[in-house]
């Protein structure tokens, strides 16, 4: 007797997408479960050059209880915060009580959260890395040139400013981090001078000693 080779094919299918409402659902992974599961994250899991200030939300499947939180943390353990939910009850917002550090990975961690009585079954885990205290300097730098550029500032004025934002850079990197802020502080007191002087307007002003003040305490944070 001859045997008839069977030939067998498998197509692999993608079950996990979230993106209802968007073309077919016959492929996208179970939406209404009854228990809740966390479909997206900000930053996005493996995000990098974070800002320090950013807050970190999780979006949910269904809508959440009262009380609904998670735990960022870092190096030193977890991040002190606070919670605020949208309209809906499905987006889950924490705002840390602090700049976080910068340069660092951050692990966001929702497991056991309730909707309407049913438990999270499914842990969510995620991390970003923030942004690093010598790029977000150089985005200063590059802040200041830009108002070179435009004409509201001179040469003069450029290079005083840019030469203390220099001098931060290389006292952070030769580990004086103190020396740093003081840079930075000599910064933010010549923009105010520039303010007094109606040379920068408050507006202009207040944005370049705030990216300073962020700097400072994402340095003082590490």
């Amino acid at each position: 007797r001859r045997r008839l080779a069977r030939q067998y094919q498998f197509e692999l299918v993608d079950l996990t997408a979230t993106d209802w409402g968007n073309g077919p659902d016959d492929t996208k992974a179970v939406q209404l479960w009854r228990d809740p599961i966390v479909t997206a994250t900000e930053p996005a899991d493996g995000a990098v050059d974070v800002p320090v200030d950013t807050p970190v939300s999780l979006t949910w499947s269904l809508p959440m209880d009262a009380g609904t939180s998670f735990d960022v943390s870092g190096p030193g353990g977890s991040v002190s915060g606070s919670f605020s939910a949208d309209v809906s009850n499905q987006i889950i917002t924490f705002t840390p009580d602090v700049p976080l550090a910068a340069g660092t990975v951050y692990t966001v961690t929702a497991a056991g959260q309730v909707s309407n009585g049913n438990v999270q079954q499914v842990t969510a885990v995620s991390t970003f890395t923030t942004i690093t205290v010598q790029e977000m300097i150089n985005q200063l730098i590059q802040d200041v040139e830009a108002l070179n550029s435009a004409g509201t500032l001179n040469k003069g004025q450029t290079n005083a400013l840019v030469k203390k934002l220099e001098g931060a850079i290389t006292k952070f990197n030769a580990g004086q981090p103190h020396v740093a802020v003081a840079r930075l502080n000599a910064f933010i007191n010549q923009v105010n001078g520039l303010v007094g002087d109606g040379v920068l307007t408050s507006a202009q002003g207040q944005a370049l000693i705030h990216d300073a003040q962020v700097i400072i305490a994402a340095i003082n944070a590490g």
